[in-house]
């Protein structure tokens, strides 16, 4: 029995795994930017930007 969630085909039947991989993955990618933003704005406040943190940003971006 296949069904579709979200787009994704699951042949096993098991949507759970998919959706807790899902909201793993989602969760790590929030704090992993909320730790971004913290250290830009500490950055931005205490000193100045370097070329490492236009990197990160990249970076973060294409994770999305």
């Amino acid at each position: 029995m296949t069904s579709i969630t979200t787009g994704y085909q699951t042949d096993n039947g098991d949507e759970a795994i998919f959706t807790q991989t899902n909201i793993a993955v989602w969760v790590l990618t929030m704090s992993s930017g909320g730790f971004l933003a913290l250290r830009l704005w500490c950055r931005h406040r205490y000193s100045k930007m370097w070329w490492d943190d236009a990197l990160l940003m990249v970076a973060w971006v294409c994770l999305i």
